[in-house]
C-alpha cells in the first residue's frame, strides 16, 4: 500500500463546498483544516465520506463569518464546539461539522468537558490515535504535530497518551469487526504501555459484539494486518 505524502491532489479536497468553508474562515482570520478520519483516508487512498472541519475561530465567529457568506450554520453541538456549515449550490450542496480547536478539562468516559484553544498540537493531543491527529489545509500540505504519517507507512497505531480501554466490538456474528478487521469480532482490548514503555498487543478473540461504531475503531480496519494475527499498540510515547 503507497501512502500519499499529502493531499495536494486529492479530488475531495477540491471540492467546490469544502473549499468556499475554508476559505471563508480563512478570509474571517483564522486558520482552518480538515481533520480526522478524511485526512487517515485520503492519505490511504480510501474512499472520503465525511469530511469535518477543524479551526482556531470561536464556534460564535464561525457563525458569524459563515453567515455573513451566505451560507447555512446550525447549532449542532456548541457544548463542544461545533456548528454544522452547508455550502454549495444544487447536487454540489455539502454539509460541514467545523469544530473549534479544544482540549478537555474534565472527562467521564467517552465524554469530557472542554476549553477551546488555538494550539493544534493540545487539540491533536486529545484524539485517540495518532493516524487520527493529522490535519491537512486546503491546498492539501498536511500538519502533523504527532507522527501519524509515519505510523500510517509502518502499518502501526498508536495510542495518544498512555492507555486506552477499548469496549467490546463486532460488526455482527460472523461479519468483520470494526476494531481490528478480523472476522467473528473481538470481545475486548486494553492497549496499554508494559514495564519500560514497551506496548502490549490487541488480539482477535472470537466472539460477538453489538454492532457499535467508533472513528478509533475504524481506522483499525484501515491499518492493521490480516485476521487471525497480533496487533501492535504503541503509547504516543513509544520510541520509534
Amino acid at each position: 500500500m503507497r501512502i500519499r505524502p499529502d493531499l495536494t491532489h486529492a479530488p475531495w479536497l477540491a471540492m467546490p463546498a469544502l473549499q468556499q468553508v475554508l476559505k471563508v474562515l480563512e478570509a474571517g482570520g483564522g486558520e482552518a483544516r480538515v481533520a480526522g478520519g478524511a485526512v487517515r483516508n485520503g492519505l490511504l487512498g480510501e474512499p472520503v465520506d465525511d469530511i469535518d472541519v477543524a479551526t482556531d475561530l470561536t464556534p460564535d465567529r464561525v457563525t458569524e463569518l459563515c453567515s455573513a457568506a451566505g451560507l447555512a450554520v446550525h447549532p449542532t453541538g456548541l457544548d463542544h464546539g461545533t456548528v454544522t456549515v452547508v455550502a454549495g449550490e444544487g447536487e454540489g450542496r455539502h454539509p460541514f461539522e467545523v469544530t473549534t480547536l479544544r482540549i478537555d478539562t474534565e472527562t467521564y468516559g467517552r465524554h469530557a468537558k472542554v476549553a477551546f484553544t488555538e494550539d493544534w498540537t493540545a487539540d491533536a493531543g486529545r484524539r485517540d490515535f495518532t493516524i487520527n491527529a493529522i490535519y491537512c489545509d486546503r491546498h492539501g500540505v498536511l500538519l502533523d504535530p504527532l507522527g501519524g504519517l509515519k505510523d500510517l507507512r509502518r502499518r502501526r497505531v498508536r495510542f495518544v497518551g498512555e492507555a486506552c480501554l477499548l469496549w467490546p466490538w463486532a460488526a455482527g456474528p460472523g461479519g468483520p469487526c470494526r476494531l481490528c478487521g478480523a472476522e467473528g469480532g473481538a470481545e475486548a482490548a486494553v492497549g496499554r504501555a508494559g514495564p519500560g514503555g514497551a506496548a502490549e498487543t490487541l488480539r482477535h478473540p472470537a466472539g460477538r459484539g453489538d454492532g457499535a461504531r467508533h472513528a478509533g475503531g475504524r481506522a483499525f480496519g484501515h491499518v492493521v494486518a490480516a485476521p487471525g494475527q497480533s496487533c501492535p499498540l504503541y503509547p504516543h510515547d513509544a520510541a520509534g
